[in-house]
C-alpha cells in the first residue's frame, strides 16, 4: 500500500512538475479554481510564494495545492517525511528546478503544508 501511494505521488509530482518546462506565458497563478481555495489553503499559497522558490515562477497554484495534498495524505497514511522529502526532491531534479532550489523545494512545500493544510501531522513531520 505504502509503495502504491509512494508512486501515485511520484506519478502526480512528476507530471505537475513537468511544468517547470512550460512557457513564460503561462503564470503560476492562473489556475481556473484558484478562487476556490479554503482559507488554509490561501495561507499555504501565500507561504508558498513568500518562499521565493524558483519554481514559483513556473508552478501554477492547483499543481501546489496538489503537492500540499499528497504530503498531507501521505503523512496521514503514515508514509516516513524522509520518504516525502526525498520524493519531492527527486521529483524537483528530475524536472528540471535549479540545485540551489531542490535542497529547499520538499522543506518548503511540506512544512507550508503542516503548518496551513493538515496542522495534525505536524508531528509526524518533524519526527
Amino acid at each position: 500500500m505504502r509503495k502504491l501511494v509512494l508512486v501515485t505521488a511520484a506519478v502526480f509530482m512528476a507530471s505537475a512538475l513537468s511544468a517547470c518546462s512550460a512557457s513564460d506565458s503561462e503564470t503560476p497563478q492562473s489556475s481556473a479554481s484558484a478562487g476556490a481555495w479554503t482559507t488554509q489553503q490561501q495561507s499555504y499559497l501565500q507561504e508558498i510564494y513568500a518562499s521565493g522558490l524558483a519554481a514559483n515562477d513556473v508552478l501554477p497554484e492547483d499543481v501546489y495545492i496538489g503537492l500540499a495534498d499528497i504530503v498531507c495524505q501521505g503523512l496521514t497514511q503514515g508514509t516516513k517525511a524522509d520518504a516525502l522529502l526525498a520524493l519531492l526532491a527527486t521529483t524537483a531534479e528530475q524536472n528540471g528546478l535549479p540545485a540551489t532550489d531542490r535542497a529547499v523545494f520538499g522543506p518548503t512545500v511540506a512544512a507550508a503544508a503542516v503548518t496551513y493544510v493538515c496542522p495534525e501531522n505536524i508531528t509526524k513531520l518533524v519526527e
